[in-house]
């Protein structure tokens, strides 16, 4: 009896711990892939924060942009370089990031809270940029709002969420 006791208490403790772990969000990369001739140049905008002042960059949500080869995105150990400030405009006035991206290059605007696999209307207010706009040799494109989130697709690994630009 208290063999099947014990392997009971076992089950629960581990289902208890794996629904811990399910029910956690993790941060995950949003990134911007180019795998067009030449290049794109993207501005994006953060939301207006009510109590937090924008700051370029700040180390928090208002991170500097970091650029990593489009080959290397599948890799866990991606290697993220952060770019600096002379190569890319920032203003903190209007809320924005202009920044000129090569062809070959995966460009990481942000990280936020994993919004899980279907994105809500709550997932969207928490979302940081709510304007996005990209122009290279294949056209433009301009996203605002909720539009931002969904372009967005979840990866392979699961900890990064890409926009193809080709």
């Amino acid at each position: 009896m208290s063999n099947k006791y014990s392997r009971l208490l076992r089950a629960i403790a581990s289902l208890a711990a794996f629904m811990a772990v399910a029910s956690c969000n993790f941060p995950a990369n949003f990134v911007l892939i180019n795998l067009s001739e030449g290049l794109m140049e993207v501005t994006y905008r953060f939301k207006d924060s009510p109590g937090v002042e924008f700051s370029c960059p700040d180390g928090g949500v208002f991170t500097s942009p970091s650029v990593s080869s489009a080959d290397d995105l599948d890799n866990a150990e991606a290697e993220w370089s952060p770019l600096k400030p002379d190569e890319y405009v920032c203003n903190p006035g209007a809320r924005t990031v202009f920044v000129p991206v090569g062809p070959g290059l995966a460009l990481k605007i942000v990280k936020h809270e994993d919004p899980g696999s279907e994105f809500g209307a709550l997932d969207i207010k928490r979302f940081p940029i709510n304007q996005l706009f990209i122009n290279g040799p294949s056209g433009s494109m301009e996203l605002k709002d909720g539009q931002v989130l969904r372009a967005f697709e979840r990866s392979d690994t699961g900890l990064t969420f890409h926009l193809t630009y080709q």
